[in-house]
């Protein structure tokens, strides 16, 4: 008889697995329609590129929500005492992905930016206070 991974003492996964999902999707809306063609081999640009007002706001929310959104659906399926090894897997990946951007490196295409690294951090650090909040913390 397969376990069920939810006890009485882990909250239900649900939370986590829509706020990681809806995370994910609105990411790549915001990577693939705002980011200017060519800039990535994902950039679409079905929207105007980011304007002056805007990328201070939204230029490094693709990297905060990718750390973020990881983190929540790693930690669905490993479970909740896995929330910070979750956490710093997802930001490690990220940040190797950001730094091999680096021109000294050059190992991959795209443009490094350190502001991406503080979003990496701060969607993992985001996802760590999601996951351990207590519910009744929601509510008050």
């Amino acid at each position: 008889m397969a376990r069920d991974r939810t006890t009485a003492h882990e909250p239900s996964a649900l939370p986590a697995l829509t706020a990681g999902s809806a995370a994910l999707l609105l990411g790549a809306l915001v990577y693939l329609s705002a980011r200017a063609p060519g800039s990535s081999p994902a950039a679409l640009g079905w929207l105007p590129p980011l304007s002056s007002f805007w990328t201070p706001l939204l230029g490094q929310f693709p990297s905060l929500l990718h750390a973020f959104a990881f983190t929540l659906l790693t930690t669905v399926l490993l479970g909740t005492r896995r929330v910070i090894f979750s956490a710093l897997l997802w930001a490690g990946i990220d940040a190797a992905f950001e730094i091999a951007q680096h021109p000294v490196i050059g190992g991959v295409g795209g443009t490094f930016d350190p502001l991406d690294l503080l979003a990496i951090a701060t969607g993992a650090g985001l996802a760590i206070l999601f996951l351990t909040r207590s519910p009744q913390e929601g509510a008050q």
